[in-house]
């Protein structure tokens, strides 16, 4: 009922007070509610990346999570356990937990997913400087710390 009354003030201090015309009404309160959208995905990013992963990856594909019970959660006191998973393809969207991936530096860079692979958590690495492996593997230490999942993509021989 709060917001009822809420939205009646909103409007009536739009049309009596500011006399805004109705479409205009609908502008502001669209480009308000853009806003507010926005910013939420902001604060939640890793949650919005995950919906968008799960929701195309699951109209598109049928995924069944095999042994799911090594990925859960168990109580620890600075809270996930954490899991290096080592795999050819890893589906992040099919696993209960978040997962950091390592990922060649030339794709990371990429100025038009950058954004994304930064959004993913993803930790870049680069073959030729051993200073940078150090770095990203120092990166991927710390994540597991943290309790996270990290997956590296071994390459079959």
């Amino acid at each position: 009922m709060f917001g009822v009354m809420l939205a009646a003030g909103v409007l009536w201090v739009l049309s009596n007070a500011m006399h805004l015309a109705a479409d205009e009404i609908v502008l502001v309160i669209g480009l308000t509610t853009f806003a507010a959208t926005v910013y939420v995905l902001i604060q939640l990013g890793d949650f919005f990346v995950r919906f968008l992963l799960w929701l195309l990856t699951h109209s598109i594909y049928r995924i069944t999570l095999a042994e799911a019970e090594n990925m859960r959660a168990r109580a620890r006191p600075a809270g996930q356990q954490p899991c290096l998973v080592r795999r050819r393809a890893v589906d992040r969207a099919s696993l209960p937990r978040f997962v950091r991936f390592i990922m060649y530096r030339a794709y990371y860079d990429l100025p038009v997913l950058n954004w994304l692979f930064r959004a993913m958590h993803a930790i870049p690495i680069s073959g030729g400087n051993p200073k940078l492996i150090n770095e990203a593997f120092a990166r991927a230490r710390e994540a597991l710390k943290q309790g996270h999942v990290v997956c590296i993509f071994a390459r079959a021989r």
